[in-house]
């Protein structure tokens, strides 16, 4: 029983159903509280398409009166929420992610970090799509969009001055970066670097090949180091301090966890030591109340159609939500400083991860025809921060 690919150029065109949806939740008077993360939700949207338009039919027009319903105060609460430090990590992290994608201790590690690290270039894709929005919204006589987007154009434009040099390691994920750079116009895809650099075919075993040849230097020593890194030694006393306190680099952490899969004594000491931090964490009096995502509303389960709970821990949930006929597995954030990143997979591609977004409800999959579906057990990998790992399965 086969599940046919989610088509890019469609989970763009889908961005239309969305903003469609939220510009009813923006005309709604009754609409309360912190709206920041509607507005989110829209400038990315419309960014998505605005950037988009040449290769993908839209209505450009239908786009910008949604944007213009965007409020003034949840225009604002959106961008001073917006960390620029927090994202440059996650692209640094997902640089990391691509070497170890090109070098996994097995396939299913290799998918795994490839999701992981696509996670990380989407999200530094849709602060782009939102700064298209607010520039567009500034030329149309919105000073509040245009003063956000100076802001943080500034800031974003300092982060990628200090990071694209590792377009390089990300050139291990060149088949979902080419696809990706496909479709935005002219107009936006040398900027969108994240995509476009170093994304030719002929680069495509950069990350494997750079050991070969002559002497290196700059970003190349730097990526050759991280690629020839030894992997095999055993794993040491001063290192699983570090891991215990949150101190190990990503490279130590990957190690570890790597040799963890392998040793199950290991495995066991990881575990007692995530379980020991949080039971002290979770004691201790002095300690600010941890953020916790909300669950969906009712109303939205039930614009949603049926939603089973999979699994249900401290750190996160999974939920399956079946609606039209389509099936959605979201991993949701419960303590969001413990939440990293998930990938999922499915029998008939186990070496694949399904693509990805984020949404009010957490990281969304979007799985597939709900026909086609039945019976079959989904794989989940859910990545805590620290470098915890866990693995579970969810019967479709």
């Amino acid at each position: 029983m086969s599940v046919t690919p989610v088509d890019p150029a469609n989970r763009y065109r889908s961005r239309f159903d969305e903003l469609d949806s939220i510009r009813a939740e923006l005309l709604n008077s009754k609409l309360r509280g912190d709206l920041g993360p509607v507005v989110g939700r829209v400038l990315e949207a419309a960014g998505d398409l605005i950037r988009r338009s040449t290769k993908i039919s839209i209505d450009l027009a239908a786009v910008e009166k949604v944007l213009m319903l965007v409020p003034n105060a949840g225009l604002m609460s959106w961008g001073e929420a917006v960390s620029v430090d927090d994202l440059a990590k996650r692209v640094a992290r997902a640089a990391e992610e691509a070497v170890e994608a090109a070098l996994p201790d097995t396939p299913e590690d290799g998918s795994t970090y490839n999701s992981w690290a696509m996670q990380g270039l989407f999200a530094r894709d849709r602060l782009e799509s939102a700064l298209c929005s607010l520039e567009r919204l500034g030329k149309r006589g919105r000073q509040d969009a245009g003063a956000i987007f100076s802001r943080l154009r500034a800031a974003i434009d300092a982060a990628d001055s200090k990071l694209k040099h590792k377009a390089k390691w990300l050139s291990a994920l060149n088949a979902e970066r080419r696809a990706e750079a496909g479709l935005l116009d002219d107009s936006h895809r040398e900027r969108a670097w994240w995509f476009f650099a170093f994304s030719a075919e002929s680069d495509d075993l950069l990350v494997k090949h750079l050991g070969e040849g002559g002497p290196l230097n700059g970003a190349e020593a730097e990526v050759h180091r991280e690629v020839t890194k030894k992997r095999s030694r055993t794993v040491g006393f001063d290192e699983l301090f570090r891991y215990d306190l949150g101190l190990a680099s990503p490279a130590e952490q990957s190690l570890i966890e790597a040799q963890a899969r392998k040793d199950p004594e290991l495995r066991k000491a990881l575990a007692a030591m995530r379980d020991a931090e949080s039971a002290i964490e979770d004691n201790d009096p002095n300690r600010p109340p941890t953020p916790v995502s909300a669950g969906p509303s009712p109303a939205h389960d039930a614009e949603r159609g049926s939603v089973e709970v999979i699994e249900e821990r401290t750190d996160f949930k999974v939920i399956v939500f079946r609606r039209s006929q389509r099936v959605r597995l979201v991993v949701q954030p419960v303590r969001t400083d413990r939440f990293a990143a998930a990938a999922v997979f499915l029998p008939d591609q186990p070496n694949t991860a399904r693509p990805s977004r984020d949404t009010a409800e957490g990281l969304e999959f979007d799985l597939g025809s709900e026909h086609q579906l039945a019976g079959q057990v989904a794989r989940v990998v859910v990545r805590l921060q620290g470098g915890g790992e866990v693995k579970l399965e969810a019967r479709l």
